[in-house]
């Protein structure tokens, strides 16, 4: 199992994190109520074939030709997990609130995210066996800093031992051909990935990884007038040594 502290906001909002993999957890994205109680009440694959003669889905593993073949290996799977899957599904009518709670289900993975300790706490409980990832806030002071601050990260060291500052680019940029060498004067007050360079050197992208470190805010000034409209937000860095000694100070 994966076990890690928070160390920034998911989504910019969730504290805790529990991930359930079990396999086609992503069935329950798309059945109704009466389409997992047909799964769970059929005393046989072959007899759970009729009930998904009406369905649609929008997924493509979980496809009306798929399920309707008895043969295939994604309906078999379906049944094989159907205890599993119906508890899922249950659970989350039961407790899944959008507004204090987020759900992401693909494949055969379901990731809880929830500001709720007790919440999430009985949701580690129900699924111990199926559990594979945990994220929550090392304590009461992270826990708090993050309630203030929710857009900061939390860190062991800074990134390459000084970079305070993570600039998040849109998924669109300014073309800028000197752009590389512009950041060359300000030695290594400012970084970013010899990828990105060259895609705001052409003007797109080929991947992910859109973002430059900054050491101080004062150089964000002059990156948003090279960048402008291209900067997302920006996020600040604090390492837990410099967290818990501007406790111990308050």
């Amino acid at each position: 199992m994966k076990t890690q502290h928070t160390s920034k906001l998911f989504f910019k909002r969730f504290k805790y994190k529990a991930v359930v993999t079990t396999p086609q957890t992503s069935f329950i994205r798309y059945a109704s109520r009466r389409d997992i109680e047909s799964l769970f009440q059929a005393e046989s694959l072959e007899q759970w074939y009729r009930p998904f003669d009406k369905l649609s889905y929008g997924y493509s593993t979980l496809s009306v030709d798929s399920l309707n073949d008895h043969r295939s290996k994604t309906r078999k799977s379906v049944w094989a997990n159907r205890f599993t899957l119906y508890k899922l599904f249950i659970w989350i009518n039961n407790n899944y609130l959008p507004k204090e709670s987020k759900i992401r289900n693909e494949g055969d993975k379901l990731a809880f995210f929830t500001n709720n300790k007790e919440i999430w706490l009985n949701f580690c409980t129900e699924f111990k066996n199926e559990i594979t990832e945990l994220v929550w806030p090392k304590d009461e002071i992270q826990n708090q800093y993050f309630d203030e601050y929710p857009n900061n990260i939390i860190c062991k060291q800074l990134p390459y031992g000084k970079y305070r500052y993570k600039i998040n680019l849109k998924g669109t940029v300014t073309k800028n051909e000197g752009f590389a060498d512009w950041i060359k004067n300000y030695n290594g007050e400012i970084k970013a990935s010899d990828n990105l360079l060259t895609g705001i050197k052409r003007g797109y992208y080929y991947s992910d990884g859109k973002f430059l470190y900054s050491t101080n805010s004062e150089m964000m000034l002059l990156l948003q007038m090279y960048l402008g409209d291209t900067i997302q937000n920006v996020q600040q860095y604090i390492t837990e040594d410099e967290l818990y000694e501007q406790h111990k100070s308050n």
